[in-house]
């Protein structure tokens, strides 16, 4: 069973125990209802879009999408349908109280926040003044790319002379200059003390001109094995086993290095996009074509040819749905709605363009709450996979025995595939592992601090908080329950992972020891990294 399914319990356990604390908290007292939006994919369209259009009044208007990947760009974008009635807004992680971002849509007509931000985000609009105020609030989230977590180190002259063919010890490239600066100090402070103690004692000069040369000696010899923390280095030109993004090969799911998507821009689009008769048939109603939004978030199309003023819906609510801040008095729109909306899809397109399943961009967007950077798989919170499989270095030997090294190579490679492929899933499940529980008691954490410090001003309300405190901790002790569970699980399942990579060693390295030394100290290692200790 593929490792990407062994959290479903854990998520199930976890969403059961937190199922209050799905959107921001709000503070007691306030009564204003948040509107969920859900993220969905569009035909044609890259990433994932949450939108809906809306009249702002004398009340906030809140709205929050769930499940935002920290490993992806993201931005959310509002749009005022007319400039003259701009929109406060603030953006909300844990509290719909404590605003992370602020800012209004200004004179320019338009709210954008472009980086990275994780689980669940709220939006909040409004009217300053009060008066009705019609805008589009866009959530959009590209492409991830998270980072690869198992790494394998091996000793440089070690992967060096295999790229040349050559033994260890005599693979081009020579010693590292600072070997010898530290054997010429060396040298220096033995002949020092040989002239000092030739004034003296002849013998003592002879031995320590001997450890002298013996410490050149050792400095000069070649670099054991095994050294911890050491990696290749990169270009060596040698053939990786351990590459799972190789061609024929395991596919890398994190692989950042391949082409980014080709995303039409706006000037390349079809002249005749638009028309009646090239519009979908099927999909959900567009609100900007006189039918009202409803409050599940449907997404709607960011076409210009959609946004024609004269179409704009009227302030009434569908059946059964709230419109919120709803007045009587009409919302403005005015006749740059349509550019301002076509230019929020051209800003997605090039955020889109730029980071989408590119790691080292997405790592250079700014984070909506620096905290959410801890949020995110860190490959920096696991040691190196000690292992040997090598391309054989053989020099001045039969056709014979090379034939057979490569062989031998080729079988290391092949066995250490697989249980290679099934650590890296099972070491990003344990970071996912972290995230979750980190992420959910920091939540509980500020609804408790916030329901503590809050006035209360009745002994009711007191004893009414206190019930409410220790319902939260008893569903938060169920997800530390789950989180142990499936910490054993993971547990389990890198024992057997490491009991293959130990018979790789022992049949293709003759290193029948590994298992019991260098892979029980990993595990030894990820247990206790991910053991929880509150």
């Amino acid at each position: 069973m593929p490792f990407g399914r062994l959290l479903m319990g854990l998520l199930a356990g976890l969403m059961l125990a937190a199922v209050a604390w799905a959107e921001p908290a709000t503070p007691p007292g306030d009564e204003i209802k948040a509107i969920k939006l859900d993220y969905a994919e569009r035909p044609g369209k890259e990433g994932r879009f949450a939108a809906v259009e809306m009249t702002v009044g004398d009340s906030p208007a809140r709205y929050y999408v769930r499940g935002t990947n920290v490993s992806a760009p993201f931005s959310v974008q509002v749009i005022a349908a007319a400039r003259a009635r701009p929109l406060d807004i603030t953006l909300h992680r844990h509290n719909w109280g404590k605003a992370v971002q602020s800012g209004s849509t200004g004179s320019d007509g338009s709210f954008v926040f472009e980086g990275r931000a994780y689980g669940d985000v709220g939006i909040q609009l409004t009217s300053p003044d009060g008066a009705p105020a019609r805008a589009t609030v866009v959530f959009w989230q590209g492409a991830p790319a998270a980072p690869s977590m198992a790494r394998v180190y091996s000793n440089p002259e070690i992967a060096r002379a295999a790229g040349t063919g050559r033994p260890a010890g005599a693979a081009g490239g020579g010693t590292s200059p600072i070997i010898y600066v530290i054997a010429g100090l060396l040298a220096l402070i033995a002949v020092f003390l040989a002239i000092m103690l030739m004034r003296r004692n002849k013998t003592g000069a002879a031995a320590i001109l001997l450890i002298g040369g013996l410490t050149m000696a050792e400095v000069n010899a070649p670099a054991p094995a095994y050294a911890q923390g050491e990696e290749a280095p990169p270009d060596t030109g040698v053939p990786n086993p351990f590459d799972t993004g190789k061609p024929d090969e395991v596919p890398n799911p994190f692989d950042v290095d391949k082409p980014l998507p080709d995303v039409p821009r706006d000037k390349d689009k079809d002249a005749t996009a638009g028309k009646p008769e090239d519009k979908p048939k099927a999909g959900p109603p567009n609100p900007f074509t006189g039918e009202a939004t409803t409050s599940s978030g449907r997404p709607i199309e960011l076409k210009p040819e959609d946004f024609d003023p004269g179409n704009a819906p009227k302030d009434d609510a569908a059946p059964g749905e709230e419109v919120p801040g709803s007045d009587p008095e009409p919302a403005p729109v005015d006749e740059g709605y349509t550019d301002r909306l076509a230019e929020a899809e051209a800003r997605i397109n090039e955020l889109n363009r730029q980071a989408s399943a590119n790691r080292a961009e997405i790592e250079r967007l700014r984070m909506l709450v620096e905290s959410d950077r801890e949020m995110e798989p860190d490959p920096s919170n696991l040691p190196p996979m000690p292992l040997t499989c090598r391309p054989p270095a053989v020099e001045n030997e039969f056709d014979e025995e090379m034939s057979a090294a490569w062989d031998n190579y080729d079988a290391c490679e092949a066995c250490y595939r697989e249980p290679f492929r099934e650590l890296d899933e099972l070491l990003l499940n344990y970071e996912r592992l972290r995230i979750i529980y980190m992420s959910t008691a920091d939540f509980v954490s500020t609804a408790i601090t916030m329901g503590d410090t809050v006035p209360k001003p009745h002994q009711f309300v007191e004893m009414s908080w206190a019930q409410q405190k220790a319902e939260i901790q008893k569903s938060f002790q169920g997800t530390k329950d789950a989180y142990d569970a499936k910490w054993a699980e993971f547990n389990d399942k890198m024992t057997g992972i490491l009991d293959e990579l130990g018979r790789c060693e022992a049949e293709h390295n003759n290193n029948p020891m590994w298992r019991t030394t260098e892979g029980e100290m990993f595990y030894r290692t990820i247990r206790a990294s991910y053991q929880r200790t509150n």
